[in-house]
């Protein structure tokens, strides 16, 4: 079993980056994450590889710079006037997958190494996607 920063990281990584998309959104990403945590091209912590630089624009885009700021995150999600109820559920889920993902012998259904949701970035040119939910997904 990971640490507890290890499943923070993961179920705001599901939170923020498919918590519109629903159970399986989330888990098509939670699979993507344990797929580089396992390819030695990314660190092999889920901490390290969601931290790592331009991987996922929320962690630039909330100033995460250290593990520590998860749990800054984390309160600002839980206890803000703006999350709603529907917001609260997604991390319910996400934090559901998160624990799915990291307990042993789990096994991921995808083994996509990429993902993009707006406009296709460079390194996703002339690569074969699968669209699943609001995302494109890539394996490199």
């Amino acid at each position: 079993m990971e640490s507890s920063m290890a499943i923070l990281a993961l179920v705001l990584n599901l939170y923020h980056e498919a918590r519109g998309e629903g159970p399986e959104g989330m888990r098509v990403i939670a699979d993507t994450v344990y797929t580089r945590v396992h390819d030695g091209r990314w660190p092999n912590t889920y901490t390290g590889t969601i931290l790592q630089d331009n991987q996922f624009a929320w962690v630039e885009e909330q100033g995460i710079q250290e593990p520590t700021d998860l749990i800054t995150l984390q309160q600002r999600v839980l206890h803000s006037k703006s999350t709603t109820p529907k917001d609260l559920l997604a991390y319910k889920q996400a934090t559901k997958i998160a624990k799915e993902v990291l307990s042993e012998g789990y096994k991921p259904r995808y083994n996509f190494t990429h993902f993009y949701s707006k406009s296709k970035p460079y390194w996703a040119v002339g690569k074969r996607k699968t669209r699943i939910g609001h995302h494109s997904f890539i394996r490199m």
